[in-house]
């Protein structure tokens, strides 16, 4: 989610079935930064609660071979499918 003039940025992590969230605030946009707050956010989580991700596709998702090296599996939304994040289009 982007802030109010682009100047804010958090990412939403949200487990499908329990809703659990994770808030993960960004320095910026880019790929680099998005990837390693992902893997430190998502690190310390239990393992049910990391079987793996679904993304939007974006530029900033560029570097998810890290996030998938680390045994989170990724995989992306088809393009104008929202259905496939309903969890997370929701709480946003």
């Amino acid at each position: 989610m982007i802030g109010e003039a682009g100047k804010t940025a958090v990412a939403t992590l949200v487990e499908r079935t329990s809703r659990f969230l994770v808030l993960v605030p960004l320095t910026g946009r880019d790929s680099l930064t998005v990837s390693e707050a992902i893997i430190a956010a998502v690190g310390p989580l239990p393992a049910t609660l990391k079987q793996s991700l679904t993304w939007d596709r974006g530029s900033e998702m560029a570097l998810h071979k890290d996030v998938t090296a680390t045994g989170s599996p990724v995989y992306f939304a088809h393009p104008h499918s929202p259905w496939e994040r309903g969890g997370d289009g929701n709480l946003n």
